[in-house]
C-alpha cells in the first residue's frame, strides 16, 4: 500500500516522541515514493522512502549499505536514521544539493565522484548482500540480459504502444542483442571472471544518483548495492542513460579510480567485454516502464500516466539505443 501524509507522520512520531513533524510528498522518484519530513522545533529534515509492496530486496539493500558506510564513518551519503521492513519504509537523514545538468558536470565533479568510490571500495565486504545484477561469470551476464530482452518481447501485446514497441525490438534490439551473443561466444572469455575481486559497490551509480552543494557532491540511492565486481561498475557507470558523459570524463573517472588500486589480471579484459555487452542491458532497463510488474511501481513514483511515461522512455531508449548500436569488441 501507499501511505499518505497522516501515517508517514504518525511512523515519525513513533520514533520521536514528544516531537511534531510536517511532510511533503515528492514526485520524480525512479522506484520509490519519496518524502521529505521537517521536524518542526528544530527545523531538521529526513527523506522517508517507500519502497513498496516488490521492494523489501532494494530497502535490505540500501540499509545495509548505508549502515556498513556509517559504521566506517563514510561521509557525504545519507544516514539511516530508522527502518520499518514490515511496512516497507525507512527513514534516511536530508542532504542538500540539486543533480547537475551534463553540461554542468566539471573534471572536479568527476574526481569527487572517482575518489568516493575508491573509499567505499576500501571498505571489508562483511553483514553485505550481493549487489544487484551482480554475476561473477559470463553466463550470468548473458543470462541476466537475454531475460530482460525477452520480458520485453513477451509484454508487447499488453501495451498501449505495441506496435511501435514490437518494431523496436524485432529490428533493432533483437538483432544488435544476438550480434553481440555471436561476437562474445567467438571468444574465449570464460577466464576473464575466474579471478574476480570482490568489493562494496553502490551499483547503481551515476550523476543522477548524485547531489551538488555548492562545491561538495552528496551520494544518494543506493537500493542496487552491495558486494559487486568494480568492472561491471565501471561498465554501468559510462552507460547511465540520462547523463551521456564524454570520453574523457569516462576515462578520467576510470584512471583515478584504478590508480594505485589493486585489480585482478582480467580486470582490463573483463571490463571490455562488459562495455560491449551492457548497451543492451541498458536498453531494457530503460524500457522497464513497458513491463506490467513494473508499471504501478514506476508510475506511483514517477506521479506521471502511463501514456506520459511510456512515451518519455521510448524515446530515450531510442536515442541510446542510436548512440551504442554500432559498438564492436575490442579485447
Amino acid at each position: 500500500m501507499q501511505y499518505d501524509e497522516t501515517q508517514i507522520l504518525q511512523r515519525m512520531s513513533e520514533y520521536f516522541s514528544r516531537a511534531s513533524f510536517s511532510a511533503k510528498r515528492l514526485n520524480g522518484g525512479g522506484n520509490n515514493v519519496l518524502w521529505t519530513v521537517r521536524q518542526t522545533d528544530d527545523a531538521s529534515l529526513f527523506v522517508i522512502k517507500d519502497y513498496g509492496a516488490d521492494g523489501s530486496d532494494r530497502l535490505d539493500r540500501e540499509w545495509a549499505f548505508l549502515t556498513l558506510l556509517a559504521r566506517y564513518k563514510i561521509t557525504h551519503v545519507p544516514a539511516p536514521i530508522w527502518v520499518d521492513r514490515h511496512r516497507g519504509l525507512a527513514c534516511f537523514s536530508h542532504l542538500d544539493g540539486s543533480k547537475l545538468g551534463l553540461d554542468d558536470i566539471t573534471e572536479t565533479h568527476i574526481s569527487q565522484a572517482s575518489e568516493f568510490i575508491r573509499r567505499v571500495c576500501g571498505i571489508p565486504i562483511s553483514d553485505l548482500h550481493h549487489a544487484k545484477g551482480a554475476h561473477y561469470s559470463l553466463a550470468g551476464h548473458l543470462n541476466e540480459i537475454e531475460s530482460r530482452v525477452s520480458k520485453l518481447e513477451n509484454s508487447i501485446e499488453q501495451q498501449a504502444k505495441a506496435a511501435e514497441l514490437k518494431s523496436f525490438l524485432e529490428t533493432c534490439l533483437r538483432p544488435d542483442w544476438e550480434r553481440r551473443k555471436q561476437s562474445v561466444s567467438a571468444v574465449n572469455c570464460a577466464d576473464y571472471f575466474s579471478t574476480i575481486c570482490k568489493m562494496p559497490s553502490p551499483s547503481d551509480f551515476g550523476f543522477h544518483n548524485i547531489l551538488c552543494n555548492d562545491t561538495t557532491l552528496n551520494f544518494v540511492d543506493f537500493e542496487y548495492a552491495g558486494i559487486d565486481d568494480l568492472a561491471k561498475l565501471l561498465a554501468d557507470f559510462l552507460l547511465m542513460p540520462e547523463m551521456n558523459i564524454s570520453k574523457a570524463q569516462n576515462n578520467l573517472f576510470r584512471e583515478t579510480i584504478l590508480s594505485g588500486m589493486e585489480v585482478d589480471r582480467y580486470f582490463d579484459k573483463r571490463l571490455a567485454l562488459l562495455d560491449f555487452l551492457f548497451p543492451v542491458k541498458w536498453v531494457c532497463i530503460i524500457l522497464n516502464v513497458f513491463l506490467p510488474e513494473k508499471t504501478e511501481r514506476i508510475l506511483s513514483a514517477s506521479g506521471k500516466t502511463i501514456s506520459q511515461r511510456q512515451a518519455e522512455k521510448f524515446e530515450l531508449a531510442t536515442q541510446f539505443f542510436g548512440r551504442h548500436d554500432k559498438t564492436e569488441l575490442v579485447l
